[in-house]
Order: structure tokens, then sequence, then C-alpha cells
């Protein structure tokens, strides 16, 4: 083989190694493999419970998202030759308040609204005891979910189609992956696909960064579950500051499921979303439709 065609070969395999469809399956698999391993090692080192050793499961949910962020933004540097700046959090931190007053008020308008339609009964629940600890349930969760669905899935989606594409196959994904949850039906995956599954994909627009899509998330689940003590997906939280019992149609108040899959909390999110929508149009950030597959 001559110079020139082993530069040409060296070329083409540089160019199919790093294209949008091969970077989206290791980044993925690098995420999916860290996931696995900690469970795994955490099963294996840690007690069950009661025992007070149990607690030691918390450095594992801490240091879970941080090993995470720190393959992808290895793996960007390989693949991307760049730094992760999605991941950055000296731009983001300025987001993750304001990102977690909205999660906190999406949540607090769609009890507000069933209370008002007597389809909400409020009681006290277990208390603040044991909320520091549940309080990494959110974290972990939004950080792992933001991490594979709006960093790399809706962007090297929409690096290949463009935003209305990315945002719809995201959300599609973010809410199918739920399928396995209690109260899960084709009506609650739909609706969980639209309250939050778009939501969130427009506040990574609109930042380009993980935090404030982060500081929704983790705010929404923690107000939710922790303070309403509502169904968070189908699954209930052992500590609650309020216990919030919901009665109507499964429409209105999202079944087993809970709210996700209430057609209340879609159209909260959906006003939400259309001013996080006007936002991006204002800051041209908004990207036209069209295929290709490398950079």
């Amino acid at each position: 083989m001559s110079s020139a065609q082993d530069n040409h070969a060296k070329q083409f395999v540089s160019r199919v190694w790093s294209a949008a469809p091969a970077r989206l399956f290791w980044y993925v698999l690098s995420i999916v493999v860290v996931a696995v391993v900690a469970t795994i090692l955490s099963n294996f080192l840690v007690p069950p419970a009661p025992s007070p050793w149990h607690q030691l499961i918390l450095i594992k949910n801490l240091l879970m998202p941080i090993v995470m962020f720190a393959v992808y933004a290895r793996l960007v540097k390989l693949f991307e030759h760049r730094a992760a700046h999605e991941l950055n959090i000296r731009t983001g931190i300025y987001t993750v308040l304001p990102g977690a007053l909205i999660g906190n008020a999406v949540i607090a308008c769609f009890v507000l609204v069933l209370w008002l339609a007597k389809a909400a009964d409020i009681s006290s629940g277990t208390g603040p005891a044991g909320l520091l600890t549940e309080l990494l349930v959110p974290f972990v969760t939004a950080l792992g979910e933001e991490l594979l669905f709006r960093v790399i899935l809706f962007r090297l989606i929409e690096e290949m189609t463009r935003t209305s594409i990315a945002i719809m196959v995201s959300a599609a994904l973010f809410g199918l992956s739920h399928l396995a949850n209690p109260g899960a039906t084709a009506m609650t995956i739909t609706a969980l696909s639209i309250d939050m599954g778009v939501l969130l994909a427009l506040a990574f627009v609109l930042t380009r960064n993980i935090w404030f899509a982060a500081g929704i998330h983790m705010s929404w689940n923690f107000t939710e579950g922790f303070i309403f003590g509502l169904r968070d997906s189908g699954v209930r939280d052992p500590y609650t500051l309020l216990n919030s019992t919901l009665s109507g149609s499964d429409l209105v108040t999202g079944g087993d499921f809970g709210p996700e899959g209430s057609i209340v909390l879609v159209v909260l999110s959906l006003i939400v979303s259309a001013a996080l929508w006007t936002a991006i149009k204002r800051k041209k950030r908004w990207e036209p439709t069209r295929i290709r597959y490398r950079r």
C-alpha cells in the first residue's frame, strides 16, 4: 500500500471512529458500565439494611456521578479533542438555583391546582427525619439521567439531525426508559416524555450546560417525592414532610404512576417549555433540521 493510500485509510478510520453514531455508542456504553460496576461493587461490599454499615451506600451515590462525569469528559477529549464544556460547573453553578426554583414551582402548582379542585388531600408525613440522607437520591438520579439523555443522547442526535428531532427522540427515549416503573402505561409514558422529556431538553438547549436541567430535575423529584409525598414515576419515597393523597381520574392524577402521568402536569410543563423555547429563539440557539453524521 502506498503512502497516499495509507493516509487515506487512516483518515477514513479516523472519520468513522469520531462520527456521531460511534461517539454515541461509546459514550452511552461507558455510562452504563460505570452504573453497573458501581451497583455490583456496592451490593458486594456494603451490607444490606438494617446494618449501620449500610449507610456506606451514600458514598457510592456521591461518587458515581463524579466518576461518570470524569469518564465522559475523558472520552470527549479523546474523540472530539476539546474540553467537556457542557459539564462546566463554573458557568453552570449560577443556573442550578433558577432551575431548582422552576422544578419546585411546577410540582407545587400541580398540587395547588388539584387541591383547589378538591382532588388532593394533604396531611403530615414522616417529618424531616431522613431527608438529608434521601437528598442524594434525586441528586444521583438527576445527574445520571441528564448526562445520558441530554448531554449525550440529545447533543449527539442534535449534531446529526438538529434541534427539533433531537428533542423529540431524546424525550421519547427518556419516557420509554421508565416503562418498567410501577403504574407505567402508554398514556403515562407519553405524558412523561412531554412534561419532563421536552422541558429538560429545552433547558439544556438554552444553556448548553447540564446544570440548569439538572437543577430542574433534582428539585422536581425532591419536591414531588420528599416534600409532598407523591409517587415519582411510580415510586413512593419512604421519607416525606407531607403526605398527599390524590383522587379522581387517572388522566388528572396520573394514577399509580404519579403526577408525571397527569394531563395537568403536562399542561403546566408546556407553559414552562414555551417560555424556555421563547428564550432559546431570542438567543438564536435553535438549530435548523438537517441530517449529517460527521462533525
